[in-house]
């Protein structure tokens, strides 16, 4: 989150928004890449979605479901241009499994209330498109 306090040469101390500090040696900051998320306009929803292979034949329905249902719930907050992806696709066939994957990015602030409550609208979203095509969990 911020910088609180640079110790002259050998460390600095960073606060997280959990109000954690922590020193990190100026050295490995020097050599290591620091994102600040607190400032990012957009953050991104990533979830694999495991079915049983039985489900295979139904993936188109599931995937289209799925979308129609994000699409719904959070609309206007989804990044729906070409400049970041939004899809849900059938993304690998592991053992007994198939792996559906959703992507998309929503135009508010990583590790704020409103990404914790539009995370929470994807996801019973997704609940809700698994049932509309009828798979049983």
């Amino acid at each position: 989150r911020i910088v609180s306090s640079c110790s002259g040469w050998t460390d600095t101390t960073i606060t997280g928004n959990d109000d954690i500090s922590f020193k990190l040696p100026n050295d490995q900051l020097l050599n290591t890449r620091v994102l600040n998320l607190s400032r990012t306009p957009m953050s991104r929803v990533e979830l694999n979605i495991s079915l049983g292979l039985k489900e295979m034949h139904n993936v188109a329905n599931i995937t289209k479901f799925i979308k129609e249902e994000i699409e719904e719930s959070c609309g206007s907050k989804i990044t729906t241009d070409d400049t970041r992806p939004f899809v849900v696709y059938w993304s690998d066939i592991v053992k007994k499994d198939i792996t559906i994957t959703v992507e998309c990015h929503l135009k508010c602030r990583p590790m704020s209330l409103d990404y914790t409550l539009n995370k929470e609208k994807i996801l019973q979203a997704v609940a809700r498109g698994i049932t509309k095509a009828n798979v049983a969990l």
